[in-house]
This record gives C-alpha cells, sequence and structure tokens, in this order.
C-alpha cells in the first residue's frame, strides 16, 4: 500500500540515440504496463499517449483496426483518471524527435474491453555498438515491465560498461539502474535484508552518479529520500524532504506525503495528521487521491473511522479504481461493524488487485498482497453470512512488511555516505 504511492519513480528521460531496433519475433512476449493517461495527441497519423514518465506509446492508425476505440478509451482515462492497461511490442523501442523513447501498442484493455492495437513492427539490426548501447537501455524498460529485473539490470550495466552511451543517455541509464535495482530489493522483502540492503546501497549511488550530470535535480533528490527511507534512514529522508519544500514551496505536494508516510510509518499519526493540515492551511484546499487517501489513513490509525471513510470517498471521486482507497475504506466500515458496506469495497479491491498482478509479472509484493486481501475478504463474507454486527479489527494488517513495518538503520549505510540534497559527490 505504501509502495503504491511513495515509491519514487524518477522520470526515464532517454535523451539521445537514433536508429531502429533489432527485427521482432512472432513469439516474442509482450510486455504490460498501466496507469491514467496524462498526455494524449495524433500526429501524422500516429496517436501517442504518456503516463507519468517521459516514454510515449504509439499506435499508427492506419495499422490499428479501431482507431477511434483507441482514443475514445484513451480520453475516457485522461478525464476520469481510471486506469488502462497496454501490451506493447518490448522490441519496438525507437526515439522520437525529442529523443524520448517510444514503443508501439499491441494491444489496450479498458473497462474490461480488449482493443487491439497496431501489428508487429518490421523492424532492423542496430547499424553501430552506440545504437546497441542505447537500445539495451531503452529495452531495461521494457524488461522491468516484463518483471525480468535481473535481465534488467543486465542491460544496463551492459550499457554503462560499453563506453558508448552519451551524456544525457548515460544519465538515463543511470537513473533507470536506481529504478530496477530498488524494485529488485522490494521483491526480496525483509527476509533477504542483507542482499535487499545492498541493492538499495546501488540504487542510492545511482541516483549520486546522476547528480553529477543533473546536480539538484528535484526527481533524483526525491529518489534519494525514498531510497534512504528503505534503507531505515528516516531522519535523514525526512531532513532531505524538508530542504526540498523549503527550496520550493510551490511544490510541496509530494515532499510533504512522503513526510506523512514517514512520521505514520514510526508510529506517529498524531504528527501525519498535524503535516497534512498544515499543507491545507498554508495552499488551501487538495485535490486528488493522494492527499485524502493519506488523510484517511491517518484519521484510521487515530480510530476516527467515520471521518477515514469521508476522505476516501472524496479521493474515489477523482480515481475510482485505486484499489488501496477501497481497501482501506472497507477497512474503516469493518471498524464500524458495517461488513455489507466494507465487503463490497473489498470485493472491488480483490478484482483491481488481479488486473494488478496479472499486468505485473516478477512483483512478489503484488501477488502476496493480492493472497492477505483474498483472506480479508473471506473474513467478511463470514460476517456478513452470519449475520454478525461486533467490529472487525486488522483487517488493513498483514501486507508486505516493507510497507507496514519500520526498520532500524541498515548498517549497510555510513552516516557519512549520504551527500546534501543538491549534492553531485558520486558515491
Amino acid at each position: 500500500m505504501l509502495r503504491n504511492l511513495v515509491f519514487w519513480v524518477v522520470a526515464l528521460s532517454l535523451a539521445v540515440g537514433v536508429g531502429a531496433p533489432r527485427r521482432a519475433h512472432a513469439a516474442d512476449e509482450l510486455a504490460v504496463t498501466f496507469g491514467v493517461v496524462r498526455a494524449l495527441g495524433v500526429d501524422r497519423g500516429v496517436i501517442w499517449f504518456q503516463f507519468g514518465d517521459q516514454r510515449r506509446m504509439l499506435v499508427p492508425r492506419k495499422g490499428a483496426p479501431h482507431p477511434r476505440a483507441i482514443v475514445a478509451a484513451l480520453k475516457d482515462s485522461q478525464k476520469t483518471n481510471r486506469s488502462i492497461f497496454v501490451s506493447y511490442d518490448p522490441n519496438s523501442r525507437q526515439f522520437d524527435a525529442e529523443r524520448r523513447v517510444t514503443f508501439v501498442v499491441r494491444r489496450l484493455t479498458y473497462d474490461g474491453r480488449a482493443i487491439e492495437g497496431a501489428p508487429a513492427p518490421n523492424l532492423a539490426e542496430p547499424r553501430s555498438t552506440r545504437e546497441a548501447a542505447a537500445r539495451a537501455v531503452a529495452r531495461s524498460v521494457a524488461l522491468k515491465d516484463l518483471g525480468r529485473f535481473e535481465e534488467a539490470l543486465g542491460a544496463i550495466r551492459g550499457a554503462l560498461g560499453s563506453g558508448q552511451l552519451e551524456p544525457r543517455l548515460h544519465e538515463a541509464a543511470l537513473r533507470n539502474q536506481a529504478v530496477v535495482t530498488a524494485e529488485l530489493a522490494y521483491a526480496l522483502g525483509p527476509e533477504s535484508r542483507v542482499k535487499a540492503d545492498e541493492l538499495l546501497v546501488e540504487s542510492l549511488h545511482s541516483i549520486q552518479a546522476a547528480l553529477i550530470h543533473s546536480p539538484g535535480d528535484r526527481g533524483l533528490v526525491l529518489g534519494m529520500a525514498s531510497a534512504l527511507t528503505s534503507l531505515g534512514a528516516y531522519d535523514d529522508a525526512l531532513g532531505i524532504y524538508e530542504t526540498v519544500v523549503k527550496a520550493d514551496p510551490d511544490q510541496a505536494y509530494w515532499p510533504t506525503l512522503n513526510m506523512v508516510v514517514i512520521q505514520r510509518l514510526l508510529g506517529r499519526p498524531d504528527q501525519a495528521l498535524a503535516t497534512l493540515d498544515a499543507l491545507v492551511e498554508q495552499y488551501g484546499p487538495q485535490d486528488g487521491m493522494p492527499f485524502h487517501y493519506h488523510r484517511g489513513w491517518t484519521l484510521s490509525e487515530l480510530g476516527r473511522h467515520e471521518e477515514a471513510i469521508a476522505e476516501f470517498t472524496v479521493g474515489l471521486e477523482s480515481q475510482p479504481d485505486y484499489q488501496w482507497a477501497l481497501s482501506k475504506r472497507a477497512c474503516a466500515a469493518a471498524s464500524l461493524g458495517r461488513h455489507r458496506a466494507a465487503l463490497a469495497d473489498q470485493e472491488r479491491a480483490v478484482k483491481l488487485g488481479e488486473e494488478t498482478v496479472a499486468a505485473s509479472p516478477g512483483r512478489r509484493a503484488f501477488a502476496f498482497n493480492l493472497e492477505r486481501a483474498k483472506a480479508a475478504r473471506e473474513t467478511l463474507r463470514a460476517a456478513v453470512e452470519k449475520g454478525e454486527t461486533a467490529t472487525i479489527n486488522g483487517l488493513c494488517r498483514g501486507y508486505w512488511p516493507a510497507d507496514e513495518e519500520p526498520r532500524a538503520r541498515s548498517p549497510l549505510l555510513p552516516q557519512d555516505a549520504i551527500p546534501p540534497p543538491g549534492g553531485s559527490r558520486p558515491a
């Protein structure tokens, strides 16, 4: 649950490189990603769209059997903040005129309906070692979506070690390496803490190295704070978030929510609520799921379940398919003895969880959380069938431990290994 909102995503800006990728084979596995459409357009007969990152997904209108249905689904996702699932050809990566990595969409799934995209493109072999290195970085994005994290990391390391990456693409590779190593660490879980911490330290080092190219880059600085949080360096992470907010008060939203997560994780829900209230006092009412979700979660921790339900309900108006808001609202309702309402929310949460797991191979935590969500559903079903009205507590416990339990600071993280937020010193 924590993971779905605060795991940092440093935008992968593939800034250089041209040329066509290698020929795709018919048997190649399609990669899947999903999200809410944030940008959309049609340019020279090609439908393009983006989620939150910098890559572009393309659908040539000429090759798509139902281009109008595709545009309609994309527009609806953009309007309603509902997620759309995209299956794409991992070998179709190219670079557009603005040097963004692009992929060709083979299929979209929205509101339970599958819409065919474009056929597999005929692609050529790379023409130089520089092109091959650039494409390896681009392909690592697809490998990550396929859940093949070790392969993704190998592709990035190979590209970085080739000496063929131009500066901006070298930085992009470092950013993606930081994301992939953090993904691997998260998948290992607390029972493999030493190995997970080694990966998290590598993620932190990748961020520090990327800061050499872009000193003070806000996304990288926030990524550093997230890595430090995962390593148990909570005070260091809070210090970075506070520094970011002071440096750019108009961009306080996400750093503030990340501070709230740490405060709540450390068992300080009163402080977390005060932090949220201060955000509203300084900037006025806050919109969108993230704010209402975290406020609802914090109120639930304080036992103020009625208010929590109201917050989750407002958040779901802007993002009706957010699984964890439904699950959290179910927990709050169950804590008030409203088992039928809780069960309705939990049923929807499980369905959305099943869709997420199907689209996210290799994410062990997602599968773990789905099984826990199903167990919570069965508890509610039994209560409804028996007609019990007693309150049920603890339904929102027992999920992936890395999301729920504070930890000690990693011994692999020396105190002097952390540069100032705007610093550029490599590890």
